[in-house]
């Protein structure tokens, strides 16, 4: 996944999934990582 806005166009690696780049995983992956409690992500179509 791109670190570039990817709408209107979309992105054929999500499949209709969401998507994070590999850049953003390692910045949130540590706290995922820390977290005791479920994490909720929005999405926003």
């Amino acid at each position: 996944m791109s670190d570039e806005e990817v709408f209107p166009k979309g992105s054929p690696e999500g499949w209709g999934c969401p998507t994070i780049s590999n850049n953003a995983m390692k910045e949130i992956d540590p706290v995922i990582q820390k977290s005791t409690k479920p994490i909720l992500m929005w999405i926003y179509l």
